[in-house]
Order: C-alpha cells, then sequence, then structure tokens
C-alpha cells in the first residue's frame, strides 16, 4: 500500500531519536505528488492523505469525516462548548 503514494528511503538513526532534519537530502521520505519530504514515515502517510482524500475519521452527530483524528476531536471540543452554552 505504501508504494502506491510513495517511495520510501532510508532515514538516518539520529534523525529518528532526535527528531531532527537530516542533513543528507538523499535520505529521506519523498511524496511523489509533490515536493514534500520528511524524515519520517509516519509523517509521508499523513502527508499523502492530503493528495488521495482519504478521509477515515467521522463524526458520529454530522457525519462529517476528517483526514486526521485530532480534526475530529477539535470539531467535537467545539461542539461540546458551544452547545453547553446555548440558554
Amino acid at each position: 500500500m505504501f508504494s502506491e503514494y510513495f517511495e520510501v528511503e532510508p532515514v538516518c538513526s539520529f534523525a529518528l531519536s532526535n527528531r531532527r532534519r537530516s542533513e543528507d537530502p538523499t535520505r529521506r521520505f519523498k511524496c511523489l505528488f509533490c515536493k514534500y519530504t520528511t524524515d519520517f514515515a509516519n509523517d509521508l502517510r499523513k502527508h499523502n492523505l492530503t493528495h488521495t482524500g482519504e478521509r477515515h475519521y467521522k463524526c458520529e452527530i454530522c457525519g462529517k469525516r476528517f483526514v486526521l483524528a485530532h480534526h475530529l476531536k477539535n470539531m467535537y471540543v467545539a461542539f461540546i462548548f458551544f452547545n453547553s452554552h446555548i440558554p
């Protein structure tokens, strides 16, 4: 599944352990759809959702779908906040 959306290249262990950008640009994960690169496979996986249009997280209240779980959580927080202040 990953090979359909992006090239996977090795990442240096220093970048993985310290979450810092690799000094070597050839040792990065590269998006096949745009010029985005990252040191982390998971960051690239999340980025690729912007190209594929997949929305895995569905709101049980309104049915709206979200790309990332924290976007759904933010909507629930806003919903609870606004509905708790309505007389």
